[in-house]
C-alpha cells in the first residue's frame, strides 16, 4: 500500500540514494490518485504521447502544478515520452 511506498521513500531520502520513482499517468490514476502518489514518494510524472490528447496533457500537468503548490519544497519532474517523428 502507500503506506510502504512512503516508508520505501523515507529509507531513500536517509541514504541518498540515486533511485527515482517513475509513474506513468493516465486517465485512470490523474484524478484521485495524484496526490497520493505525490505523498508516496513519486519524483518523475511520465506522461506518454501515444496516448491522449494535447489537451488532456495540458490539464494533467496544471494538476500537478496545482496540486505542488499545496506541499512547499515538493518537487516532481515531467517526463515526456514522445511519438517520435510525428511531434515536432
Amino acid at each position: 500500500g502507500l503506506g510502504d511506498a512512503v516508508a520505501v521513500r523515507s529509507h531513500l531520502a536517509k541514504n541518498d540514494a540515486l533511485t527515482h520513482i517513475v509513474c506513468t499517468m493516465g486517465p485512470r490514476n490523474v484524478g484521485k490518485h495524484l496526490e497520493a502518489m505525490i505523498d508516496a514518494g513519486m519524483d518523475i510524472m511520465r506522461l506518454n504521447f501515444s496516448h491522449g490528447s494535447y489537451e488532456w496533457f495540458e490539464g494533467v500537468i496544471e494538476q500537478l502544478r496545482a496540486t505542488l503548490k499545496r506541499k512547499p519544497g515538493r518537487t516532481v519532474a515531467i517526463a515526456l515520452d514522445t511519438k517520435g517523428p510525428e511531434i515536432r
